[in-house]
């Protein structure tokens, strides 16, 4: 019994020795840090458009919710400049709450959402709901629709914290669906010219709302924005002959409007900003004081080669997705992501917090999002070629013909969009799962868009 004790412990020793040398040699493997890769820093150059502040309909969109009576642009520069401050603060390890956004929004019933259902076809249900929501948010309607008078749109606050409040995006959200409602309403009540025009300004916004993102989250919102707008206009076209109005706002979408440089860029500038360890915070890693989970980011975190890792294994290659037509999309993304980092391997011993824990969990899904944008774009194109045939009038029996020589393509496979003679739409296979999920037109996988009632 004695010689097997003595066996244990000499066991026990050793293994302890073992585990010792391996701590001591992963320390060792972690005390020196990458060079910065200078494309890093060249990559988070980004270029501002300078919007003068009382051209920007970006503060206006933060003041959306601010309470009645309140200039709207006024409410939002005050908050911008309110987050900001607290934003300094905090980045200088003092206490500070960040300020409540403007949200002074009415809870709605599920009215005028084309992504799931006909605005028009539920006014004509609920006319006596719509008219009492529209008479209880005037002011609302009205402050959205002044943002049509805007010139411009830039997102332009300076996020360095994960932590940092998320832009006031319900009022936008409860403000459209109001005026897309109104706008229905308007038809109805042989205001046909006004309402048209103010939908086809509201597609113009939104398009300018897109351009102006420069951040991944603001380019999905102003992404599903877009395509609420277009839907709506494709409901809207199903019971009038007038698309002469909107066919101007839905060409295909440009480089800027698509494309997601920017919002990339200041993807990766938060990364950049949250992961610094010069910062005196820990909130943004949710951590406190000397814990164990302190400790292990002091020794086993490396900055740069963190960095380095987030740009050239998902960022870079991302942005060469993105420059990269949509008929090119599915193979590069196939290989983009065949490519992605692996560090299930002997070299996770460097920098493992980094490899295993910062890295995967800031990337956001990149890929996906820029299908996201080709499939409005491919969403725009069609809506488009529907307010061609429609403002045309062109029959069933020349509509499989008409689109089959269209200069409107789907961007996917850079030929015509497809007919369904039988029920009377033409469609794509989107890409993303926010048009996939939606059955758009009745039909899994594909968005399709019937030519009429």
């Amino acid at each position: 019994m004695k010689r097997l004790l003595v066996w244990l412990f000499k066991c026990a020793a050793a293994l302890g020795g073992i585990a010792f040398i391996a701590c001591v040699a992963v320390l060792l493997v972690n005390q020196g840090d990458d060079a910065l890769n200078p494309r890093v820093a060249a990559f988070l150059k980004r270029e501002r458009m300078l919007v003068p502040e009382t051209q920007n309909a970006y503060f206006h969109v933060l003041g959306l919710g601010a309470a009645p009576g309140e200039d709207a642009h006024a409410a939002g520069r005050r908050w911008a400049a309110a987050v900001a401050g607290t934003q300094a603060l905090k980045l200088a390890g003092k206490e500070a709450t960040w300020p409540p956004a403007p949200r002074t929004v009415p809870k709605l019933p599920a009215l005028c959402e084309p992504e799931r259902a006909s605005c028009m076809r539920w006014l004509k249900e609920h006319s006596d709901v719509a008219g009492k929501v529209l008479r209880e948010n005037q002011q609302l309607v009205a402050r959205y629709r002044a943002l049509h008078d805007y010139p411009r749109y830039e997102e332009v606050a300076d996020v360095k914290m994960l932590s940092h409040p998320m832009l006031p995006y319900l009022p936008l959200l409860t403000a459209h669906r109001l005026f897309l409602l109104d706008v229905a309403f308007r038809l109805t009540e042989n205001q046909a010219e006004a309402a048209l025009a103010d939908l086809r300004n509201d597609i113009a916004f939104g398009r300018r709302l897109l351009a102006g993102s420069n951040s991944i989250v603001h380019k999905a919102v102003a992404s599903a924005h877009v395509a609420r707008g277009v839907l709506f206009a494709s409901d809207v076209m199903r019971s009038t002959r007038n698309a002469g109005t909107l066919a101007e706002v839905l060409g295909p979408l440009t480089d800027g409007e698509r494309r997601q440089g920017s919002a990339l860029r200041g993807e990766m500038a938060l990364a950049v900003a949250t992961l610094d360890p010069s910062r005196t915070d820990t909130e943004a890693w949710g951590l406190e004081g000397d814990s164990l989970d302190t400790l292990l980011l002091k020794y086993l975190f490396q900055y740069h080669a963190t960095l380095n890792l987030l740009y050239s294994g998902y960022y870079a290659p991302a942005v060469a997705i993105d420059a990269l037509p949509a008929t090119q999309f599915e193979t590069a993304a196939a290989a983009a992501r065949a490519a992605e980092p692996d560090v299930r391997n002997w070299r996770v011993i460097y920098n493992p917090i980094g490899k295993l824990v910062v890295a995967p969990n800031l990337v956001p899904g990149l890929i996906e999002l820029i299908a996201r944008l080709h499939d409005l774009d491919a969403l725009v194109r069609l809506v488009g070629l529907q307010a061609e045939i429609v403002g045309k009038g062109i029959g069933d029996g020349a509509v499989g013909t008409f689109v089959a020589s269209s200069s409107a393509v789907n961007p996917y496979s850079g030929k015509p969009f497809a007919w369904d003679g039988k029920s009377r739409q033409i469609y794509f296979a989107p890409h993303h799962r926010y048009l996939k999920d939606r059955k758009i037109g009745g039909v899994a996988g594909r968005v399709s868009v019937a030519l009429s009632e």
